[in-house]
């Protein structure tokens, strides 16, 4: 196999190892506080109250009440922490692209901004992250993507130099932010084409196609 001096996978979560949707975590909080989607969109999911909260500046319960005085409700804590939680699966099998990075050997690590709320959910319906990975969490470390204190704390957990990783995210800008940093990176699409990528980098074994197309 290629590419002996990179042994290392760093994977965003969302939506590259677990489905997220945030229209739906949008929605069931604006079900929850009374307010139209695009007014909780535009003053809650970007917010800096929520950027404090991804990076653990702040705890559950003061984001809870952060959210009461921006839209004067009272909020229940299980009732908020369900709506907040709406976006995540309820249950979620490890993906075979993960399966098969395991199986050749390579350090597994996951880089994620997430939050209190959202980590214990993960933990709980998606157990095989903790089993199978390193996970480096915003909130945990105090610092986000695509800031460079998130990168060295994924990067440091590999134990290897950054060149020797391949950082795998759906979003376009914190795989640049990788890329400035000397960390090689893949834009998430979907798990066919990154395979065929992280193929191609000699991370994986090239599959042979069977006469139908299939892999």
């Amino acid at each position: 196999m290629r590419g002996d001096s990179a042994r290392a996978l760093i994977f965003d979560i969302g939506n590259v190892l677990v489905p997220f949707s945030l229209p739906a975590t949008a929605h069931a909080l604006a079900q929850l506080v009374g307010q139209p989607i695009a007014t909780v969109a535009a003053n809650l999911l970007e917010s800096p109250l929520a950027r404090d909260y991804q990076v653990g500046s702040i705890d559950t319960a003061t984001f809870r009440a952060g959210i009461e005085a921006l839209f004067g409700v009272m909020l229940e804590p299980s009732a908020f922490e369900v709506a907040w939680n709406a976006g995540l699966p309820d249950a979620c099998d490890a993906p075979e692209l993960l399966l098969a990075s395991q199986a050749v050997g390579w350090r597994l690590v996951t880089l994620s901004n997430t939050n209190e709320l959202h980590a214990r959910r993960l933990r709980a319906t998606c157990p095989w992250l903790a089993e199978m990975t390193q996970t480096v969490l915003s909130h945990e470390i105090g610092a986000a993507k695509p800031s460079e204190e998130a990168f060295a704390a994924a990067v440091a957990q590999t134990r290897l130099d950054p060149g020797a990783c391949v950082f795998i995210d759906d979003d376009a800008g914190h795989v640049g932010s990788a890329r400035e940093l000397g960390i090689p990176a893949i834009l998430f699409e979907d798990e066919r084409t990154c395979r065929s990528e992280l193929e191609r980098l000699g991370f994986l074994e090239i599959r042979a196609e069977t006469p139908g197309g299939g892999a």
